[in-house]
């Protein structure tokens, strides 16, 4: 089957095609007899770009960091490009299954109706002072991001001492289209238990399972 490597125009996508694309390659590469010389090259290109990114992700950002980080890309989008024509699109070790987590597209001569999401997400909590972000992945991968075709994720919640029963009980909601996703605590919420449950919304606003119920403490 033939596949192709659609790269998001946007930023924000972009980077979590980027570090998801990261995460699979650095764990799979021996099994797909990549070298470290290949992969190494690919990371040195990645790395400013990635760099870049977090810093323009920052209040006090200005032109500058815009342009460091348009011009990472520039050199870092051809590399990829590359990189998946000689070593990922055509190798037979890499599995179907492997280019749809790397984000490849399945080419058809028909069009294909859009579906929703299957899979159930889950996150990763990282904890600040008064923040928490949520690195979400699908349920039972390790490697962080959205998986293919998919457009956001979606967390419902609520602060309560014990866990609720009801959806309706979850009365704030957010979204990201890009990993993490940080929820700030006012005062008073700093050291409740948030209850909250997440699922994949595909492109079209269809919407996948909800997640179980997770919970953290707000620092």
């Amino acid at each position: 089957m033939l596949y192709r490597n659609p790269i998001p125009i946007k930023e924000e996508p972009f980077h979590a095609y980027v570090g998801n694309q990261l995460g699979i390659i650095s764990v799979k590469s021996t099994f797909w007899e990549i070298s470290t010389v290949a992969t190494d090259i690919l990371g040195a290109k990645a790395s400013p770009y990635m760099a870049a990114y977090t810093v323009c992700q920052r209040p006090n950002s200005g032109p500058l960091d815009y342009k460091i980080r348009d011009a990472a890309r520039v050199v870092l989008q051809p590399a990829l490009k590359e990189f998946h024509k000689v070593y990922l699109l055509y190798n037979d070790k890499v599995s179907d299954e492997d280019k749809i987590l790397l984000g490849f597209v399945l080419v058809t001569n028909t069009r294909e109706k859009a579906k929703k999401p299957v899979s159930r997400p889950a996150a990763d909590v990282e904890y600040g002072v008064g923040i928490l972000r949520f690195h979400f992945r699908d349920e039972f991968t390790t490697h962080r991001g959205k998986p293919a075709k998919v457009q956001s994720m979606q967390m419902v919640y609520c602060f309560s001492r014990t866990q609720p029963v009801h959806m309706d009980e979850f009365i704030h909601s957010a979204s990201a289209t890009a990993s993490p996703l940080e929820i700030y605590g006012a005062e008073d919420q700093r050291g409740e238990t948030m209850w909250f449950r997440l699922r994949w919304v595909g492109p079209t606003s269809l919407e996948g399972p909800w997640s179980e119920f997770f919970s953290a403490i707000m620092p």
